[in-house]
């Protein structure tokens, strides 16, 4: 996807809340390289956190152990911050069903819901930037801590990657 698209989605959706859209763009670099259809499966995550959850069949634990696109949002994560309440609506409304969607953690919910998010980069910032301000919130506005917070404090050296791409953006886009 083109740089230059994905730092306007940044603008549109980062610069109201108060985010630098360069530091949004410099998460996307960070953990896509601005590759949209980016998916990893969080092993770790998986094991430890999913694994004995008896509330979600396996296919849904395994979806929310995943991280999607752009700015690679665990589903999980996308739980956490209501995409498949908002999904539920959005889908509903734009795809009616005879049956309509209901349970924002239904095996249902879960696989249309990433599978319409994966296939959605305006998205992937709409929602990576919610959950920025999330961890910023916890962060007390901290930017480092909240990047840290991000990555879950996997890799110590994360907000300083990211810091560093934003300048090197910088560069380019100012």
């Amino acid at each position: 996807m083109d740089k230059k698209l994905i730092y306007a989605l940044c603008q549109k959706y980062a610069s109201p809340a108060g985010i630098d859209s360069l530091v949004a763009l410099a998460i996307v670099q960070r953990e896509s390289s601005f590759d949209p259809t980016a998916l990893r499966m969080e092993d770790g995550f998986q094991e430890r956190y999913m694994k004995h959850r008896k509330d979600l069949p396996t296919s849904a634990s395994v979806l929310l152990s995943t991280s999607y696109g752009l700015t690679q949002m665990m589903g999980e994560a996308l739980l956490e911050r209501g995409f498949f309440q908002y999904f539920i609506g959005w889908y509903n409304a734009k795809y009616p069903l005879a049956d309509p969607l209901k349970d924002p953690k239904s095996q249902l919910t879960i696989c249309k819901g990433i599978d319409e998010y994966a296939q959605t980069p305006e998205w992937h910032i709409e929602w990576g930037v919610k959950h920025l301000i999330y961890k910023l919130g916890i962060a007390k506005g901290d930017m480092h801590k909240a990047l840290l917070f991000w990555n879950g404090g996997g890799n110590p050296h994360y907000p300083d990657e990211v810091l560093l791409f934003r300048e090197q953006l910088s560069k380019e886009f100012v």
